[in-house]
């Protein structure tokens, strides 16, 4: 199996995941060392999990193709939806945090802002790729965007879940509006990613003003 760029650059946005989800796990202490290795592997296999199950939903046709030829190869090493990841990443945080009896809020906050840092890298292997198209370099500027994101949310000295809220009010609503940029394959005015990202925005704006609400 060739090593293409596009597998390069998502193989190091998990990687890059891991060792920042190592990293401030073990700086604020609020969830054991040894939970935090169990989770870092389980939350990087339900990333890919959910990325491909929702690539699966959305490009069925392809995935047909893909087994009327046998083209297994092709079939595995090409197609992960980004939206699917994230949802992959909040249901393993949400059934880790029952059955571990671990703070699910402490677990999302540590884990699930790490995925604008994946989605920035793994976009360029995505350019590379020539694979989510649109306007010219479109791909380079959700890496940049994303980056940016990821970034602020992660100096920013805030508590747990107003940066949980804000990184679903950022994220949704960039992804959003950068949908506008791209090609738009479905049969709604907007993309079932577009769908998604509103769902994730309107649940941040909620758990924000709830937030507020109660303080």
């Amino acid at each position: 199996m060739e090593l293409t760029p596009y597998l390069f650059f998502t193989g190091l946005s998990l990687i890059c995941n891991s060792f920042v989800c190592i990293f401030f796990g073990f700086r604020e202490g609020k969830i054991a060392k040894k939970q935090i290795s169990i989770f870092t592997i389980l939350e990087t296999i339900s990333i890919v999990l959910g990325a491909k199950l929702l690539d699966v939903v959305t490009h069925w046709n392809f995935y047909l193709d893909c087994v009327q030829k046998a083209d297994w190869l092709r079939m595995l090493t090409v197609g992960y939806t980004f939206l699917g990841g994230v949802i992959g990443a909040i249901l393993c945080v949400l059934i880790y945090a029952v059955l571990a009896k671990e703070d699910a809020i402490a677990l999302a906050n540590l884990f699930l802002p790490n995925l604008l840092l994946v989605y920035a890298i793994a976009k360029i292997g995505c350019y590379y790729n020539g694979c989510c198209g649109g306007i010219a370099g479109i791909q380079l500027i959700e890496a940049i965007g994303y980056a940016c994101l990821f970034a602020g949310l992660r100096i920013q000295k805030i508590s747990s879940a107003k940066r949980l809220a804000w990184t679903g009010i950022l994220f949704g609503a960039f992804r959003f509006g950068i949908e506008f940029l791209r090609e738009n394959t479905g049969y709604l005015p907007i993309s079932i990613s577009q769908v998604l990202a509103l769902c994730i925005c309107l649940t941040g704006i909620w758990s924000e003003y709830t937030r507020k609400k109660m303080t």
